[in-house]
């Protein structure tokens, strides 16, 4: 502007920059707007057409519209068919909306495509979604062996073996894990519900009931949250599947300690 009064041209670089970091602020309306302008730009890119589609089933989530938020992720798929984040957001998701066979399917899909992975982030994904709700697939104990192979190289999977072995029925196994993961991470809303389920199982109610009270508490104390918390000092939620997943784990564990009295 000093050379010659006019400022520079418009840069997509930066606009596709910005909406991430709107994104990654959870701010998600004005990651869109972002994303809008790009594509206004680069219609043809994929990868931005990509990012929004996701960005768009988070701001969708967020706003309870789970059913438009499946949509979004389906066509994130079909322009990326090997992200396992993606499916794991659409399992979640589909899970939610109570849509049990596309949350079944989507589960199987995750497994025939990366059972074999040698990428631990992606077989947490698999354990993940598939741990989310009762019945995910036809054996789950397919996931042990995923659960085990993340659990070496991330931290907290020991916590997503636990669920693994609770899908698959047994019970002190997943406590063994959920008691180990607590000793080195404090617990999380994922982690009270599924060991109040745990605890429930084992016919300690008492303990069960101590446990679905830690994750009510957790939950109501995470959504009056506003910031992101890195460190995990204080419960906070870290992304929309987490609010989906933990929400309906809540549901069951807090019916199948109801069921029981």
């Amino acid at each position: 502007m000093l050379l010659d009064a006019r400022p520079p041209p418009d840069d997509i670089r930066l606009t596709v920059l910005r909406a991430r970091a709107f994104a990654a602020l959870h701010w998600h309306d004005k990651a869109d707007a972002e994303y809008a302008k790009a594509l206004q730009a680069w219609p043809a890119d994929t990868q931005i057409q990509l990012v929004r589609h996701c960005n768009r089933a988070h701001l969708y989530a967020c706003k309870g519209k789970l059913d438009l938020t499946t949509a979004q992720l389906d066509e994130a798929s079909a322009l990326e068919p090997n992200d396992p984040s993606v499916y794991h957001f659409r399992a979640a998701a589909h899970l939610g909306a109570g849509q049990g066979t596309a949350y079944r399917r989507v589960c199987a899909q995750l497994m025939e495509r990366f059972e074999k992975t040698q990428d631990p982030s992606t077989a947490h994904d698999v354990v993940l979604a598939s741990v989310a709700g009762p019945d995910a697939l036809a054996d789950m104990g397919r996931l042990v062996p995923l659960a085990q192979f993340a659990g070496r190289f991330l931290y907290r999977d020991t916590a997503s073996l636990g669920a693994a072995f609770y899908r698959c029925g047994q019970y002190a196994k997943a406590l063994r894990f959920f008691e180990d993961s607590a000793r080195s991470w404090r617990p999380r809303g994922w982690d009270w519900c599924f060991r109040a389920m745990v605890h429930h199982r084992l016919g300690q109610t008492e303990e069960a009931q101590r446990c679905l009270n830690e994750a009510a508490q957790w939950i109501e104390l995470a959504n009056l949250g506003r910031d992101i918390d890195l460190e995990e000092a204080s419960p906070a939620w870290t992304n929309t599947v987490e609010i989906i997943e933990v929400n309906l784990l809540f549901r069951e564990a807090q019916a199948l300690l109801q069921h029981a009295r």
